[in-house]
């Protein structure tokens, strides 16, 4: 990380940089679902899911089946939908079978419902899972087949972004478990990274959260895409 993206996140007040024990970026959607999967499985205390999009059937299952196993097993589970992202797609019967299982669930600003007025574009697309708060699944993919599998009639799966992290110092952020939906501003020293320390060389990987909604003071990725551009020197790929 530049030293000017370091000072420009400690004045918001965001949490440094952590090392993690490893990143491990998704080749495919194949092995974004199998670490998916895993990461469900292994949970023993809590798990904590969040997605726009809440389809009922996720990798060529349904998709809420984990989450019900997580709980059955006795591992509290926390499930954070969008209220226009599942809208039509998860019938109201299982999320009942979700709650009777034990799953938490709730949806973000449902339409007509929405405490915020004039909230209706304030949506969660967060796409998170958290295991135990130290396993972190995230990325662009929301639970459905099209992100994981090819479709029956030979399409493709969807073309996108995922990764897989395990803290290996402390835990994740209460901001961080719910979705970065809240995070308690702290100062923090800022940590600058060497090129090497950036791409995981040596014993560890580095990342760091960047909270950002309505309840927090910055837009924190905003500034961040704004001064990236402004320190350019050569060129801007988007």
């Amino acid at each position: 990380m530049p030293a000017w993206a370091g000072q420009l996140l400690a004045s918001m007040e965001l949490d440094a940089a952590q090392p993690n024990a490893k990143v491990v970026f998704h080749q495919d959607g194949l092995q974004a679902l199998q670490q998916l999967l895993r990461l469900i499985e292994q949970a023993q205390r809590n798990l904590d899911l969040c997605t726009y999009v809440f389809a009922r059937r996720c990798g060529g299952a349904p998709d809420w089946h984990g989450a019900a196993a997580g709980s059955a097993r006795g591992v509290r589970v926390r499930l954070l939908l969008d209220g226009v992202g599942c809208w039509r797609l998860l019938p109201s019967r299982l999320l009942r079978q979700l709650r009777r299982s034990g799953v938490l669930v709730r949806r973000f600003m449902v339409p007509m419902l929405q405490p915020i007025r004039g909230g209706s574009n304030l949506r969660n697309h967060r796409k998170l899972a958290v295991a135990d708060g130290v396993h972190v699944w995230s990325g662009g993919r929301n639970l459905a087949d099209e992100y994981f599998l090819p479709s029956s009639a030979g399409h493709p799966a969807w073309v996108d972004l995922s990764f897989k992290r395990a803290r290996g110092l402390g835990r994740c952020g209460d901001g961080a478990v719910r979705g970065g939906l809240a995070c308690s501003p702290r100062a923090r020293r800022p940590v600058w990274l060497s090129p090497a320390m950036a791409l995981g060389g040596g014993d560890q990987a580095w990342a760091q959260w960047l909270p950002s909604g309505p309840d927090h003071a910055d837009d924190t990725l905003h500034a961040l895409y704004l001064a990236s551009a402004f320190h350019a020197q050569t060129s801007i790929t988007l």
